[in-house]
């Protein structure tokens, strides 16, 4: 009587090995797209962003240009104020320039560890998960 439920049980075991197989097979490939959806994500948000701050620097530059452009000093001590000033601009531009670049090669950093994990993970799940690679 043993012998009679445990082969039905068994074929059903085999059977529903490649079902769940296939199953997390899938939920790894939703995972997969979940995670490159949210890269894309992620990359258009920076994109929007950096343009923004471009937008907002170009903006500084041209009106700093506009403010060097008035005119010869009215009185004494006004060409040191201007030297002062001209200085100050300059140091905040190579601040701001130095701050994007940072933020860039993180965000960059970022993007190859993410690169480098997807790839990963998508080996470890064999060729069939991962036709591309």
């Amino acid at each position: 009587m043993a012998q009679e439920t445990a082969a039905p049980a068994a074929a059903a075991a085999a059977a529903a090995a490649p079902l769940a197989n296939a199953t997390a097979t899938a939920a790894a490939a939703a995972k997969v797209n979940a995670a490159a959806t949210a890269a894309a994500a992620g990359n258009a948000a920076y994109k929007e962003e950096t343009a923004t701050a471009g937008d907002t620097q170009q903006r500084q530059q041209q009106q700093q240009q506009q403010q060097q452009q008035v005119g010869p000093p009215a009185a004494e001590g006004e060409g040191d104020r201007i030297q002062q000033q001209h200085q100050q601009q300059q140091q905040q531009q190579q601040q701001q320039q130095q701050q994007q670049q940072q933020q860039c090669l993180r965000i960059l950093s970022l993007c190859l560890l993410m690169r480098w994990k997807l790839r990963r993970h998508l080996r470890r799940q064999g060729p069939a998960a991962a036709p591309c690679l």
